[in-house]
């Protein structure tokens, strides 16, 4: 029998991909399918939010998933509910999170290599837009550094970033004067602590089917 010296040899990138089924088949693979908020915890959602647009138009009904994926998390329904009382205006309709989802190219402005932003970020304004780059699932091997790492369902790692953007609204309006929640690589004690929250809550829609 001829033996084949497999010693140092870099895999193909048929091989590659059959290596990442294979671990996305043996972990049980992310957690990509929908998820169903309660009609109750949908009205809460939509006192205070609305989904604007999703380029294309065909990724509506995964942008609505990932709005999904924040409201059946303690964390993100106690935001929405947190939001509520601070978006209300003396004599003024209350003002309104606009979420859309697109490709970081098609953002309005560019932000880096930022997964979302917000604007504008004073408080008191009628309306807030929130920009969310789709993402996509990741296999084992794809790199995703701290604390995220848990994550690998394209949907989680939006959901974290919407939970993200809209944290913003709230700490402009919760504390204002004190920023928008980070910036130059410090971050506010209460915004990391509920963004740590959101992770764990993400991280078991992250296992299931």
């Amino acid at each position: 029998m001829v033996r084949i010296d497999t010693v140092n040899r870099e895999p193909t990138p048929i091989q590659e991909a059959a290596y990442g089924t294979a671990d996305i088949l043996l972990a049980g693979g992310p957690g990509t399918g929908p998820v169903v908020p309660l009609q109750k915890d949908l009205a809460r959602w939509g006192l205070i939010g609305n989904l604007k647009e999703t380029k294309p138009g065909s990724r509506w009904g995964e942008g609505l998933d990932v709005i999904g994926r924040v409201l059946v998390t303690p964390s993100g329904l106690q935001l929405v509910d947190d939001l509520r009382p601070l978006l209300k205006r003396a004599d003024a309709p209350a003002a309104k999170i606009q979420v859309h989802f697109m490709d970081r190219t098609d953002f309005p402005e560019a932000h880096d290599d930022a997964a979302g932003y917000f604007d504008p970020d004073t408080g008191g304004e009628p309306q807030y837009d929130v920009f969310v780059q789709w993402e996509k699932n990741l296999g084992r091997r794809d790199f995703n550094k701290p604390p995220l790492q848990n994550l690998r369902a394209g949907k989680s790692l939006m959901a974290h970033s919407l939970f993200h953007e809209m944290l913003h609204v709230w700490f402009i309006h919760a504390f204002p004067g004190a920023g928008t929640g980070h910036s130059g690589g410090v971050t506010h004690p209460e915004f990391q602590k509920r963004l740590d929250a959101v992770i764990k809550d993400l991280e078991p829609l992250d296992k299931r089917p």
